[in-house]
């Protein structure tokens, strides 16, 4: 009987297994609804088996709750040799720390680069870009942290070269002071740890730059053979550029490419139909708008994208409680702390689409028919570095809280550079 449970749990699974391939494809919430209930109906059946001693279904169960997260309640006696084994083992954890344990402690517990893994579960991915494991279970070879830095560069270097028609000499040249400020800095790869420019792949950290690829490739793609990260997974070769998208009716904001949404935010927006309707994009960026008046009291915020309509802008405010509803002069604002956020992901010259609906927006399609995925990332590289106790702070930039300085280093920091500050004393359509 155990085997039979075993055999049709194992038939189960690989069912399972198929059927999240082509969810992971297809993002059918059907599919998903199917696996799920594949997956409850196997484990049912192993741990019926496993209670009654069979030993290949206690191990299926093992890796399923490994990869899966699946919480077991499998009860079973454990044979004498069971305990005897344990205290060997745990007699020889004691002698090799007393004699061993010294050695260790003296060693940087600092990781280098090439220790870092970045294979993680499907269901973090950003993109997806995946392998194939032994069991037939589907990994990813994108992790969040290391792709939305790539994607910022990535984003800004194309806007650069759309803009003058060449690629800069060096990646640096994107973060020139203000009014040539495609981005604040360039981002850390959270693999290293530094935002370093190599020339040459050398896998020390940063992020390796070639300012001459194919020019028989279409842009996208001479953007993709451009930039790479310089360690870890040097197959990140998905990118599609990033625009603005605005609607009117519903009061939100959402940054996306031609297949994602990266970032949804709450807007105000003007009354009696202030704001404007239309195709625009960001002329200007201003870390400090209006600097002339106290923070507390300035009602653009802490960052400011300038449309091309130079009437109006995007940006920060003073009163959180204006955002959701129809109270400015025209220009759309957000909270600072998502306006520092679109701030460090938008370059100069995105594109911004401002529509009544959202029908407008996604071609009389919801969001959600519209794109196949939904990329939630509420917590940039700088968020997890502020808050050292967050629990899920991902395992790649655990690394990075011991230094005090890499914080400084991120899009959303403070500004110390006096050059990147615009003495702009302009007043917008707030």
């Amino acid at each position: 009987m155990n085997a039979k449970e075993t055999q049709k749990a194992k038939q189960l699974l690989k069912k399972y297994f198929t059927l999240k391939k082509v969810y992971y494809r297809t993002r059918n919430e059907n599919l998903y609804k199917a696996s799920e209930k594949l997956l409850k109906e196997a484990t049912l059946n192993l741990i019926s088996a496993a209670n009654r001693g069979d030993h290949e279904a206690q191990k299926i169960l093992t890796q399923l709750d490994a990869k899966n997260h699946i919480v077991l309640n499998i009860s079973q006696k454990r044979p004498w040799y069971y305990y005897v084994l344990w205290v060997i083992f745990i007699a020889y954890l004691l002698f090799f720390f007393m004699f061993m344990g010294q050695q260790l402690l003296t060693k940087s517990a600092t990781p280098t680069p090439s220790s870092y893994s970045y294979e993680v579960d499907v269901k973090k991915s950003d993109v997806p870009s995946t392998t194939e494991d032994d069991d037939g279970t589907e990994q990813t070879q994108y992790d969040y942290p290391l792709h939305e830095p790539l994607l910022i560069i990535r984003n800004a270097l194309y806007r650069y070269v759309l803009k003058t028609g060449t690629f800069p000499e060096q990646l640096n040249d994107l973060t020139k002071g203000y009014p040539y400020n495609y981005l604040h800095t360039i981002p850390l790869n959270p693999v290293s740890g530094t935002n370093d420019v190599y020339t040459t792949y050398t896998n020390k950290g940063g992020w390796y730059y070639n300012p001459n690829p194919n020019p028989d490739l279409p842009l996208q793609q001479q953007i993709v053979e451009s930039v790479q990260p310089n360690a870890g997974p040097t197959n990140q070769n998905y990118f599609s550029p990033l625009t603005i998208k605005i609607s009117l009716a519903d009061k939100q904001l959402y940054l996306a490419d031609d297949n994602y949404i990266y970032h949804q935010f709450p807007i105000a927006i003007g009354e009696n139909n202030a704001s404007p309707v239309g195709e625009y994009y960001v002329a200007q960026k201003l870390t400090t708008p209006r600097e002339d008046i106290p923070l507390q009291d300035n009602p653009y915020g802490t960052r400011l994208l300038e449309l091309s309509n130079e009437d109006y802008a995007i940006h920060g405010t003073n009163d959180n409680s204006s955002i959701g509803n129809a109270v400015t002069n025209g220009c759309i604002r957000l909270t600072n702390a998502d306006i520092q956020l679109l701030f460090a992901m938008t370059p100069l010259e995105t594109p911004i689409q401002i529509a009544n609906n959202q029908n407008e927006l996604w071609n009389d399609l919801t969001p959600t028919q519209w794109q196949p995925q939904f990329i939630d990332q509420p917590n940039a590289l700088h968020d997890y570095l502020s808050n050292p106790d967050n629990p899920n702070t991902p395992d790649a930039i655990k690394p990075l809280l011991d230094n005090i300085n890499a914080i400084y280093q991120t899009d959303k920091a403070p500004v110390t550079n006096p050059d990147y500050i615009s003495d702009n004393k302009k007043e917008w359509r707030n």
